[in-house]
């Protein structure tokens, strides 16, 4: 398991060295999230290394057409990666509880032992947990329903390496972590070798305990900047894109940034954090989409607002064979998807954007991406 030593050191230098204020919130944060994150980072250190002695047959796992799903956040990537996975015969995907608590086979074999002891008890534990689980990501669940048993996106598994995207939520002020979220433009191709390496480990241990002859489902926006590094690291697999008007996605997203945000650090009111660096990755993300095969784009629209009609279309053109159980499982999802209404407000004012802002900044993408010009910014999402 590689881990970015000098990165680290680098960050926590600077976090302490006054590149961002350490207000209260920002203090307890860090005072709390370190040594949690130098426990665990350590613990799956040996646990990894274990997995060389116990379980070596994972190398011989061969990931079999796994599924990425990509897209700007916001996109619908979260809710069709939730709804294929109830395709229980064709695929496998990691929860949350696993992606934070178990990347090695022998974590994850002692967590599901004793989830199996639990239930042969009545499931007290599982209880607890799920009171402490609606408590912990409440603040969320309007925005990004979240939880330990969900399936969710697999880039945390990354902080392993100290090599995430997500190493910006943490360290929002510039510095090397950045270039993770360019990862195919801007990370050396050594680095990006090891790193997908590592990668392809993770997803080869969860198949050998969940299933070797599944296809492995993921879904990550990150997976946008590392699409060439995920087709040469799979080289049979299916990359899909989601895609959402920017108009839409990007203060959608910085709404969903702020939430993060604001439980890390004291947030005063206005733009965000590298806001304007985030719109600029936003946009070099849209341009990875405009040049994807048109074949391996779903429209945010149609995904939510049909996704019936839209995974049968997916199926058929990939040629998987649709069971009687998930077909009633997308009749479901059909007639749900007509009484569904977001409880996700934001206004864009908030974010101190400026008038036309957004149209100037994806204009010509948007045209591209079959988006006419909108009369007005949308307002919430």
């Amino acid at each position: 398991m590689p881990f970015n030593l000098p990165l680290f050191c680098t960050l926590l230098l600077r976090s302490f060295g006054g590149a961002l204020p350490l207000g209260p919130r920002r203090r307890r944060t860090l005072l709390l999230l370190l040594p949690l994150f130098a426990t665990g980072l350590i613990l799956n250190q040996i646990c990894w290394l274990l997995d060389e002695l116990l379980f070596p047959r994972y190398r011989r796992v061969q990931p079999r057409e796994p599924v990425f799903l990509a897209g700007i956040p916001r996109s619908g990537t979260t809710y069709l990666q939730r709804l294929l996975i109830q395709d229980r015969e064709r695929f496998t995907g990691m929860r949350l509880w696993e992606i934070v608590l178990a990347p090695s086979v022998l974590q994850k074999r002692c967590l599901l032992g004793i989830a199996a002891l639990d239930r042969r008890l009545g499931s007290p534990l599982r209880r607890r947990l799920s009171r402490l689980d609606a408590r912990l990501f409440a603040a969320m669940r309007d925005i990004h329903p979240i939880s330990l048993f969900d399936a969710e996106e697999d880039e945390p598994l990354m902080l392993n390496a100290f090599a995430s995207a997500y190493l910006t939520f943490a360290f929002p002020f510039p510095s090397p972590a950045s270039r993770y979220a360019r990862f195919d433009q801007e990370v050396p191709a050594g680095e990006r070798r090891r790193l997908m390496r590592f990668y392809r480990a993770c997803v080869q241990k969860h198949l050998l305990v969940f299933g070797p002859d599944k296809q492995y489902l993921a879904k990550n926006p990150s997976f946008t900047a590392k699409a060439g590094s995920l087709r040469a690291a799979f080289p049979d697999a299916h990359l899909l894109f989601l895609l959402r008007d920017p108009l839409e996605a990007a203060p959608s997203t910085l709404s969903l940034f702020r939430a993060i945000y604001g439980n890390l650090m004291d947030l005063p009111p206005g733009p965000l954090p590298m806001q304007a660096d985030t719109l600029h990755l936003l946009r070099d993300w849209y341009r990875i989409l405009a040049d994807a095969p048109g074949n391996d784009l779903i429209r945010y629209e149609a995904a939510v607002r049909m996704p019936g009609q839209t995974v049968r279309s997916l199926y058929a053109e990939r040629g998987w064979e649709l069971t009687p159980a998930f077909g009633q499982v997308l009749d479901a999802a059909q007639e749900a998807a007509g009484r569904y209404v977001s409880r996700h407000r934001y206004d864009t004012a908030s974010f101190g954007l400026q008038g036309d802002e957004l149209v100037q900044l994806f204009g010509g993408l948007r045209s591209r991406l079959g988006y006419g010009m909108p009369e007005e910014t949308p307002q919430s999402g």
